[in-house]
């Protein structure tokens, strides 16, 4: 099994195991059939980026309101009343189809919150309350695999998602009306929402010691200063992807939910391999330069997918960028959390996320206006250009701070001394 014996252990990790995993399968096939099910109603061009920005923004209130109260009131509750108000919004897409009603139920279903293909569910409101979890179950040289072994389980789910996104296809070519097949799908959604929140009730908590206030200490501002700054930047790229990648594939090359079904599924699917290899590279390259050289390759590959001429190429251009993106994933999250004291982990995680939620805000409005007045390719140039940046002010702002872990190993080292160093090298 290449999920770590002590994670199957444990009581917490099984269930935010299960939690992950239902949240990233609906995301997996609700990437896809949102955008499209919107265009079907009617909405298009700069109305879709519309609306994709604005549920941006409400989803980035619910993320800050999560954070705030987590530390001082519980990450477990914030989990539970977020998994609630999921159910509430997918039920809501079956019955809306008026702007604003749609735009409340993308905010309330936290639709375009998971991080995109490859993410693996791992950003939205449910964020600031599950990484501090997380992190509380393991001692801190065990933090990186755990991360890893809850992004690996939350990409492979995504891919199983995102192959059901050829359902409204199949239903349709059966004489299904195409807004009726594309509501089945939410109906989906809504049930796996309330498995979501079951599998939130069992999980325990042991409430962090010493929160007096929501916000955080200065130890926990002076990273929140630098972390904000590079996803103020990171997020203004990301933007320019998520909801609207699937835009674009379609305008581009003409491709149905069949299509993109099949190409998110197999990003999915080779995403989460990766992920097994993430801790060793995090102790081998330590985790800021490791995250630093994965995500720089990774912006370098979207230039090359703007410029492949068909489908096929830039699918296959696209699935090798997530399989080396998704290297950084987990070792990002671990590291935050290991930098960050436990009482302020939630307003950190919170907090730290907003400006790339903000930002990203902005993209799919910018991006759908320069495809229909410059370049279908736009966003993805501009996707690449602020992630380059993102990645060189990552590395100048985080290069001297290394988590516990890390830390540690030069200590032990020392401990060692030059003999026992030598004795053990003779062994080998």
């Amino acid at each position: 099994m290449v999920i770590p014996a002590w994670v199957r252990a444990n009581h917490n990790m099984r269930w935010l195991l299960a939690a992950r995993a239902m949240r990233s399968f609906s995301q997996g096939f609700l990437s896809v059939v949102v955008p499209l099910y919107i265009i079907t109603l009617g909405f298009k061009g700069l109305t879709l980026g519309s609306i994709l920005t604005l549920a941006t923004v409400g989803g980035s209130l619910m993320s800050l309101a999560v954070g705030l109260t987590g530390d001082r009131y519980g990450r477990r509750p914030a989990m539970i009343g977020v998994a609630a108000l999921a159910t509430m919004g997918m039920v809501s897409f079956v019955f809306v189809h008026s702007y604003a009603l749609l735009v409340v139920a993308s905010v309330l279903s936290t639709v375009g919150a998971g991080g995109g293909v490859g993410g693996g569910g791992a950003w939205g409101p449910f964020y600031p309350a599950e990484q501090p979890l997380v992190a509380n179950s393991c001692p801190p040289e065990n933090r990186n695999g755990a991360f890893a072994a809850i992004s690996f389980v939350g990409v492979l789910a995504g891919a199983a998602g995102s192959a059901l996104a050829i359902v409204p296809q199949a239903l349709h070519s059966h004489g299904w009306a195409w807004v009726s097949a594309y509501r089945v799908m939410f109906w989906a959604a809504a049930v796996i929402a309330v498995g979501n929140l079951l599998a939130c009730l069992p999980v325990r908590e042991a409430r962090p010691q010493g929160v007096t206030s929501i916000w955080p200490s200065a130890h926990a501002w002076s990273v929140l200063r630098r972390l904000s700054l590079t996803n103020a930047l990171n997020g203004f790229g990301w933007g320019f992807l998520g909801a609207l990648l699937t835009y674009w594939f379609y305008e581009r090359f003409h491709v149905g939910p069949a299509a993109l079904g099949g190409l998110f599924t197999a990003a999915n699917v080779l995403a989460a391999l990766p992920y097994l290899f993430a801790a060793a590279l995090a102790k081998r390259l330590g985790a800021v330069r490791a995250v630093t050289s994965t995500g720089i390759t990774a912006a370098a590959l979207l230039v090359v997918m703007g410029l492949a001429p068909t489908f096929a190429i830039a699918g296959a251009v696209f699935l090798v960028r997530i399989a080396i993106n998704a290297l950084s994933l987990p070792i990002r999250q671990s590291y935050v959390m290991g930098i960050t004291e436990d009482k302020h982990r939630s307003a950190v995680a919170a907090i730290g996320g907003l400006p790339s939620q903000v930002t990203a805000s902005l993209s799919p409005s910018i991006g759908t206006y320069l495809m229909q007045t410059w370049t279908m390719e736009a966003p993805l140039w501009l996707a690449a250009a602020f992630q380059f940046l993102n990645w060189a002010v990552y590395w100048g702002v985080f290069r001297r701070e290394a988590p516990p872990e890390e830390r540690r190993a030069p200590a032990a080292e020392a401990a060692e001394g030059p003999g026992a160093r030598a004795a053990g090298d003779a062994g080998q």
